[in-house]
């Protein structure tokens, strides 16, 4: 397995690259932020390519049952505050390579998790 420490990614080759440009430019960090993506969909998928078939079949389904972008009502306050919480959990992975040392410390934790009953596959 390569070992990466840089990833390009020609964003202007992209047909929607106005889109996304729009996004990465609300980001505070986007290495933090891409990598809170990414972490998301491991956690949920697995180490899958994204594009398996099984994988977007989910994702389309989700997004055409009634999860668009239309029927989200959620409050600038309420994105900010979920958008801060991610930015803190991408960098402590990102702070602390070793899942080992990471688990150990988050059971230290446990007890004062405000967010241990929350079901992450239910959040998009």
């Amino acid at each position: 397995m390569a070992k990466r420490k840089i990833v390009t990614w020609r964003v202007a080759d992209t047909p929607q690259s106005d889109l996304i440009n729009e996004w990465l430019d609300k980001q505070q960090n986007i290495q933090v932020s891409l990598t809170n993506i990414v972490l998301h969909m491991i956690n949920r998928f697995g180490i899958k390519d994204i594009m398996d078939y099984d994988i977007q079949r989910i994702l389309y389904q989700e997004f055409s049952s009634g999860t668009s972008k239309e029927n989200r009502t959620v409050s600038n306050q309420n994105e900010e505050a979920d958008n801060e919480e991610a930015e803190k959990v991408a960098a402590k992975s990102l702070n602390n390579p070793d899942p080992k040392k990471a688990q150990d410390k988050e059971g230290q934790d446990d007890d004062n998790d405000l967010y241990k009953n929350v079901d992450i596959n239910n959040l998009f």
